[in-house]
């Protein structure tokens, strides 16, 4: 159902005093917790599993496919929302940030039963007694969450609690020092009531409560859902008929990188224009009109030719091949903070550190797929995406075929060579389904099998029931032969005392 809702907008002499515009500055933010991590928990979910979800009311969730959040634009909507009077100040638009919107952007609860905290167990918190049993030490990540939160196949209570800390960790906040946020499982007193709870407004509490508390540093809040709040409200204004709610369903990563590419177009991001939105709503190739200067790249990778080159941070090789060779990186780029993500050059693409690797068995197996694509901050996630894409089909890690086929599609659009890529997508495919139908086979044997041993079970019972009445019968007809050896001889008795009966 689309929403036709519009922004908020007020005159810009009407902000509140303590909040004022900050220009998009490029700088980046570092947070506590990744929506990777949820969203590797929703790929590999059961039948059972997302039936647990949905009775919960989080089913929307399943559909959440944001797994970076781009670090320039999640510091410029921190920096531009205010907490004391729960506005998000865009430029050209003022952002109510409601629990309200909250529903709309993420469709989870917004009961009537309020989510409380409290940060020590009490006595009567048997929910929380029983999820704390599952670990072994009292300091617990989000890792350690998702870790037994898969093993729970068949769902169920312990499920659902693993399910919801995950959630409000990723979605609503941490503690600082990155440990899953526990506190709100003393306000569930019975499962029953988690679909009746206000999870929206619980989002916005955190929200609050840890801008207010942020230095500038890292930052352990729910940043996700403020960048899918602002990319929601984006669509909103300009095509509100493509705004449905909620708007999780179609806000995915390259949507805020497109998003974060319109705000580096307009001059350092000086409010978002009716005209910068309008192409958010473009096929993705438009963004290729927001290319970044060749020069600054070429000035990154210095070498300039065909050779597979890597600008590493710090003194620590992560590939060890002749044939590819290591540039030294400039001295002020060794004194990055080490919180701040490590990133590598492969031929000119800066991607993560982890998918380095990756990327330069790509290149050597198959060339320079995004050759004909000029680099920009699109780009590079759709070429991580792929590498990713390419990783899970290696590990046999291919669990939804539409997000892998996504991929692919967002690198056609962007002009990129990934026949290959769909070639490893078929042959998985095949395998998927062939491993399908031998699962299914062994399923039908295990049945089979389970009912010859039951058959066997029943004839020995049934055997040692005839043995025994066997047994019984031999006894039976030994007595009738001694009650017949008695009756003659007390007949014979009487016969010589010459008795009469």
């Amino acid at each position: 159902m689309s929403s036709t809702r519009r922004s908020l907008k007020r005159p810009r002499d009407d902000l509140p005093a303590t909040q004022s515009f900050a220009s998009y500055t490029n700088t980046e933010i570092v947070t506590t917790t990744s929506p990777t991590d949820l969203c590797s928990v929703l790929r590999g979910l059961t039948a059972d599993q997302k039936s647990d979800i949905k009775d919960m009311g989080f089913e929307s969730i399943t559909s959440f496919s944001i797994d970076k959040i781009p670090t320039g634009l999640g510091h410029w909507l921190l920096v531009n929302y205010d907490h004391n009077t729960s506005v998000l100040n865009v430029g050209s638009t003022i952002i109510e940030v409601t629990r309200s919107k909250a529903h709309d952007v993420l469709g989870v609860p917004m009961g009537n039963i309020p989510v409380s905290e409290n940060k020590a167990a009490r006595k009567g918190d048997i929910i929380r007694k029983e999820w704390k049993d599952q670990f072994l030490s009292s300091k617990i990540t989000v890792k350690n969450v998702t870790d037994k939160l898969k093993l729970h196949r068949k769902g169920g209570r312990l499920f659902k609690a693993n399910f919801l800390v995950v959630f409000n960790s990723i979605l609503g906040e941490t503690t600082k020092v990155a440990m899953v946020n526990q506190k709100f499982l003393a306000s569930i007193n019975n499962e029953d009531d988690i679909p009746n709870m206000d999870w929206c407004g619980y989002i916005i509490t955190c929200l609050k409560r840890t801008k207010d508390e942020w230095d500038g540093g890292r930052f352990n809040g729910p940043l996700t859902f403020l960048a899918a709040l602002y990319a929601y409200e984006l669509q909103l204004k300009c095509s509100p008929e493509k705004a449905i709610t909620p708007a999780i369903k179609y806000v995915t990563t390259l949507y805020l990188v497109e998003a974060e590419a319109l705000l580096q177009g307009q001059g350092q991001g000086q409010g978002q224009t009716d005209e910068g939105q309008t192409v958010i709503d473009q096929n993705v190739t438009a963004c290729q009109e927001n290319e970044e200067d060749e020069d600054a790249i070429q000035s990154t990778n210095p070498a300039g030719n065909d050779d597979t080159r890597i600008i590493m941070h710090g003194d620590e090789s992560i590939l060890h091949d002749d044939d590819i060779q290591l540039v030294e990186p400039k001295q002020e780029e060794c004194e990055l903070d080490e919180s701040a993500v490590d990133f590598v050059y492969v031929k000119g693409y800066r991607v993560d550190r982890s998918i380095a690797p990756t990327l330069v068995e790509i290149l050597k197996k198959h060339g320079d797929f995004a050759r004909a694509s000029k680099v920009n901050s699109v780009i590079i996630f759709v070429v991580e995406s792929v590498c990713k894409v390419y990783e899970r089909i290696q590990t046999n890690d291919v669990m939804n075929m539409s997000e892998e086929e996504g991929v692919v599609s967002a690198a056609k659009a962007l002009k990129m060579d990934v026949s290959w890529l769909e070639g490893l997508l078929d042959g998985s495919r095949k395998r998927r389904d062939a491993n399908k139908e031998y699962g299914l086979w062994l399923e039908t044997k295990a049945c089979i099998d389970l009912a010859e041993r039951g058959f066997e079970k029943d004839m020995i019972r049934g055997r040692a029931k005839l043995l025994e009445a066997h047994r019984q019968l031999k006894e039976t007809l030994k007595f009738k032969e001694a009650m017949h050896i008695v009756g003659k001889h007390l007949n014979d008795t009487r016969l010589m005392n010459g008795l009469r009966v």
